[in-house]
């Protein structure tokens, strides 16, 4: 199961968690409140407009958050896509 942020709080995850979900995206500190010990962290690179800066704070937060796993993709934007046409 994957969540985006603003989309759960602490009840929803307690019963998540209570039904055996164990993967999740974002909410590091929801998740360390209530227990999740086995969670990951997706980024994605070369968004439009991201700075170095905006990039590097995104590489410190699971750093800091210590996921189990951390995966990283590279934007590529698809002709003909409605991303393709920004």
């Amino acid at each position: 199961m994957e969540m985006d942020p603003g989309t759960f709080d602490d009840r929803k995850v307690e019963d998540l968690v209570g039904l055996g979900v164990n993967r999740v995206d974002d909410g590091i500190e929801i998740l360390g409140s209530c227990g999740f010990e086995n969670w990951s962290v997706d980024l994605i690179s070369s968004l439009p407009h991201q700075t170095p800066q905006m990039w590097e704070e995104s590489l410190r937060l699971p750093i800091e958050a210590r996921p189990r796993h951390v995966s990283v993709y590279d934007l590529r934007v698809e002709q003909g896509t409605e991303f393709g046409v920004l």
